[in-house]
């Protein structure tokens, strides 16, 4: 009976972990990427600029 209760535990545990990574790293990791491309875009945008500001917009 003992062995039947830890697995019931470890899988318990494993669908906390996943609920964890599903709720926080998920959000943490979509919002970093969107960082990143924002500054990817402004660092471009601006060098952009800088080489040619009369053909930007």
């Amino acid at each position: 009976m003992a062995p039947a209760e830890n697995n019931e535990k470890t899988t318990y545990q494993n669908w906390l972990k996943l609920l964890f990574i599903n709720l926080v790293v998920t959000p943490l990791v979509f919002l970093m990427m969107v960082f990143l491309t924002n500054e990817i875009l402004n660092i471009l945008v601006s060098f952009t600029s800088i080489l040619k500001p009369p053909l930007l917009f």
